[in-house]
């Protein structure tokens, strides 16, 4: 049996000076004296170098093994120091005493920086908030952007500008550059918004495919190009920088995501705004055919936008014809295109290509119509195809399809879809499409069809809009009858000769009732309808109120329109109509149009006489109205330098 080796064996190992084995020293520590600091002979033999005799320190195989023998004076000072869970705010450890003692006062009893940072529960110190020296707080770039728009909102950009400059270069980086950028460009300031890019360069910031965006969007809503020379400048030397910008991503990544066209969308319309179609196909054709890069559905749409601008010139009629074709091959091209790049196509798409192709011929109609049937679910007569479309109808995309009924002479087509979105929105869960603009498309494709009753179809359209304003809500501006609303509905009374009609839209159109002007009803001070919305009548309203009372044939008629012009006293042409059709000639052919009817309704009265005492009276005041009409023509005809070649869009008609 084997017998453990006792206390004597251990020394005569000690004597031979042989190591001592782990486990006769793992049985025979219990033997030491726990109090004694004295380490064994043997022990110190083994390893003396590494091993200094008077240290206070255990060995390893000690200090593992029986800890809680030795009591709290044989621990080490340091560790005594170390693990004092509960000591006062003066006893601070010594050597972080000695750290960062420039900066402490050793006889404070305020903790070092660091440690109050760390939220030492048991120093007796102030929390850092209520400390006397306190660390500012850095400018983050998100609190300076919100600061740049608070300025631009309340119109002061000068004082954003002013502000980012100022500000601390750490809180300053590309996003909040596109910000004030942004900012600046929304307020129309385009001079302004080039600067910040360049001064954004200057001082080391690179713009990205966002900087570009912004400020190819905000050029291109500039309207009145003619007056904006410099800025298209400004929108070239982008494009060079962005293709610029485009190489250096591609060079070092080809697969990169950044590698977009999207910036270059807003581009192209700001060169179809300038009729520069052929820098349109020269960007579009640089562009690569697939991968990244590759033109997506905001570059056609972009496209067909320029391809739907009206030419100008002798030649426009041409130019029109070559766009519409262009636009058909255009269409094409995208539809390969789709299959490879996989976008999606949208209802600003297929609005824009409908206009593109609604400038051509047959060939471009009849793509433009199987177009809208695919896209919108609207068929021909006789389509006996149950197809209902695959996008959602869009107000605007409705508004190409009926500008295209009308560019085809498919007028009846134009209100058959009319009446079918209206059966469509009818519904409760159905989503508002029709406003303004298809009403007076409507009138427009109804003034051009042989059809009687077009006069009394016109003012019912006419109360329609005014009654769906008002059960509209939110949605109601966009249904309230404009000055061309009005000025096709009377055209179409002055045709069919009749005053009543027209009296009704003067009342839906002023505010004042026409009855108040007429013969034995007149009053002194008429007052307006309450509850309605109102405009005074431009010159081209005034001009068909008096054609219709001269073509109804009635003096009384004449006498009532001519008091309603006296009324409103608007024979110098101050007001001119709104900017809504396309075909709106200029001021002075109405003011000379307005002056002649006016002369020739006064002399039709007067050749008549009348039975009313006050008859002669008001003849005198209208004589005197009409010599101002013909001076203020005179006057305007003078003014206009140009010729105008403007041609009525409607045809007259002699009742």
């Amino acid at each position: 049996m084997f017998r453990l080796p006792g206390f004597a064996a251990l020394r005569r190992y000690s004597t031979a000076q042989q190591p001592v084995p782990r486990y006769l020293r793992r049985q025979t520590q219990e033997k030491f004296d726990s109090k004694s600091q004295t380490v064994p002979r043997h022990l110190r033999r083994q390893g003396q170098e590494n091993f200094d005799s008077k240290s206070q320190s255990l060995p390893r195989h000690l200090r593992r093994q029986g800890q809680e023998k030795f009591d709290s004076n044989s621990v080490p000072r340091h560790l005594q120091r170390q693990r004092q869970e509960n000591f006062d705010s003066n006893s601070v450890p010594r050597h972080l005493q000695r750290q960062r003692q420039e900066n402490f006062d050793s006889k404070s009893q305020t903790g070092p920086r660091y440690l109050r940072r760390q939220a030492k529960e048991n120093f007796d110190s102030k929390p850092p908030s209520q400390h006397n020296r306190t660390s500012p707080e850095l400018l983050d770039s998100f609190v300076l952007s919100n600061r740049l728009k608070k300025l631009c909102n309340v119109g002061n950009v000068d004082g954003a500008v002013e502000l980012l400059k100022n500000s601390p270069r750490d809180a300053q980086n590309v996003v909040v550059w596109n910000t004030l950028i942004w900012e600046s460009m929304k307020a129309e300031r385009f001079s302004l918004a080039y600067r910040l890019y360049v001064d954004m360069k200057r001082r080391g910031f690179s713009p990205n495919p966002r900087t570009y965006r912004s400020m190819f969007t905000g050029l291109s809503k500039i309207k009145d190009w003619p007056s904006h020379s410099k800025q298209l400048q400004n929108a070239r030397s982008l494009y060079l920088n962005f293709q610029s910008h485009l190489n250096s991503i591609k060079a070092h990544d080809p697969t990169s995501p950044h590698l977009s066209p999207r910036p270059l969308d807003a581009y192209l319309r700001i060169l179809g705004d300038n009729r520069l179609w052929q820098e349109m196909f020269d960007l579009y054709y640089a562009l690569p055919s697939e991968g990244p890069g590759a033109p997506d559905e905001y570059i056609y749409t972009a496209m067909f936008y320029g391809l739907a601008v009206t030419p100008t010139g002798v030649d426009a009629l041409t130019v029109q014809k070559k766009h519409a074709h262009e636009a058909k091959i255009l269409w094409d091209m995208m539809l390969k295109a789709r299959v490879k790049n996989q976008f999606t196509i949208d209802s600003t798409l297929v609005n824009s290509a409908i206009l593109a192709l609604s400038l051509g011929d047959e060939a471009e109609h009849n793509l433009a119509f199987s177009i809208s049937h695919e896209f919108f679910g609207l068929a021909k007569p006789f389509d006996l195809s149950q197809n209902k479309g695959s996008i959602p109808l869009s107000s605007k995309a409705f508004d190409a399809v009926l500008r295209l009924c009308n560019a085809s002479g498919n007028h009846a087509l134009s209100i058959r879809f009319f009446d079918e979105i209206v059966r469509r929105t009818s519904k409760p869960d159905s989503t508002q499409v029709l406003d303004q603009g298809h009403f007076n498309q409507i009138l427009k494709a109804r003034l051009h069809m042989p059809d009687a009753g077009t006069a009394e179809f016109s003012v019912r359209t006419v109360e329609t809009m005014v009654h769906k304003e008002a059960s509209a809500g939110k949605n109601g501006p966009q249904l309230r009858p404009n000055f061309g609303t009005y000025n096709l509905a009377l055209i179409a009374c002055w045709r069919d000769a009749d005053w009543r009609g027209a009296t009704r839209l003067f009342n839906l159109m002023t505010g004042f009732r026409a009855h108040d002007f007429m013969d034995g009803s007149v009053i002194t001070n008429p007052q307006r309808i309450p509850g309605l919305r109102y405009m005074n009548p431009a010159p081209d309203h005034w001009t068909f109120l008096i054609r219709t009372a001269l073509a109804s044939r009635s003096r009384a008629n004449v006498r009532q329109v001519l008091r309603m012009i006296n009324h409103f006293n608007e024979l110098s042409v101050e007001t001119a109509s709104e900017p809504d059709s396309h075909a709106k000639p200029p001021e002075s052919f109405f003011t000379g149009k307005l002056a002649k009817d006016l002369n020739e309704a006064i002399k039709f009265v007067s050749e008549g006489g009348s039975k009313f005492a006050f008859a002669r009276q008001e003849l005198e005041q209208w004589a005197i109205l009409g010599k101002l009409a013909s001076s203020s023509a005179r006057q305007q005809m003078e003014e206009e330098n140009d010729v105008s070649d403007f041609i009525p869009t409607y045809p007259t008609r002699t009742p």
